[in-house]
């Protein structure tokens, strides 16, 4: 029998996690681990109330008793403060024996700190990135399968059509035609497969009909799959599209009228 519990000692002070073996709400025995995340004293953790052995954690004990009274599984997690400041997680999880007599529980300790380092920082970018769709000033949308599947404000103020509207429409709704859409298409089809991605500027048609020049880019969220779904940004440019025709327009004009005089005219510059 000693040699049966050296053996298991020797098990449970080899592994990462802290075990220990509650009877009632009383500590029966724990490894090295356990007393080292709880900042226990070191062999006197055996005999201790829940109440003392959790003592900065009152949730825990609740779960704890909660497992005393109830078969099954029980899982939380609890923080402490570390020596250096940072916050220690760990995941905890109570498992009631099936024997007669007093409850008796299982608990083990998980570090789990890392983890949830991970996962902050996974829940910090998700929210950056949700902020810098909703609140970008350039249409943004998500495509796939030649579909709008998510826009944002900045697509509906460009486009005339509500959230909804856009959510489900297929991006040919939003061309001048279906002849040149299907042309354009073949084109962006053609750079997203050699580059992953597309840029130029069009003319996009708006809810009420009325023509609007954007430039619009085009990427695919995997650039190695052509299957992928495609973001794609839209920047009113109509404005500046209109003054430059209007410049050419004019240009245009100015050589007609000088080429339609019979007298030689020729524009010299400060040089002479």
């Amino acid at each position: 029998v000693e040699q049966l519990l050296r053996e298991l000692s020797t098990i449970l002070d080899g592994t990462s996690a802290g075990i220990a073996y509650l009877r009632g709400e009383r500590l029966v025995r724990c490894n090295r681990r356990f007393e080292d995340m709880l900042d226990l004293q070191p062999g006197r953790a055996a005999g201790a109330l829940l109440g003392d052995v959790l003592a900065d954690q009152p949730e825990a004990q609740a779960l704890l008793r909660t497992a005393l009274d109830t078969e099954g599984r029980h899982e939380t997690e609890i923080s402490r403060s570390a020596p250096d400041g940072s916050v220690v997680w760990y995941a905890l999880s109570a498992s009631r024996a099936p024997v007669g007599g007093a409850p008796e529980l299982v608990v083990v300790l998980t570090d789990v700190s890392r983890l949830k380092a991970q996962q902050a920082e996974m829940e910090a970018l998700s929210r950056e990135r949700e902020l810098m769709f909703t609140l970008s000033d350039v249409g943004l949308a998500y495509s796939h399968g030649g579909s709008i599947e998510r826009a944002n404000e900045a697509l509906a103020g460009l486009t005339g059509y509500a959230l909804d509207e856009l959510v489900g429409m297929p991006l040919s709704a939003l061309a001048p035609d279906e002849a040149s859409h299907h042309q354009l298409w073949q084109q962006q089809q053609q750079a997203l497969l050699q580059g992953g991605r597309w840029r130029g500027e069009c003319a996009l048609r708006r809810r009420d009909g009325r023509p609007l020049w954007v430039q619009v880019s085009m990427r695919r969220v995997d650039e190695d799959d052509a299957q992928s779904g495609l973001i794609c940004s839209y920047v009113d440019v109509d404005e500046r599209r209109r003054a430059r025709e209007a410049v050419q327009l004019q240009a245009e004009r100015n050589r007609a009228i000088l080429d339609s005089v019979l007298v030689g005219i020729v524009t010299v510059g400060e040089g002479g």
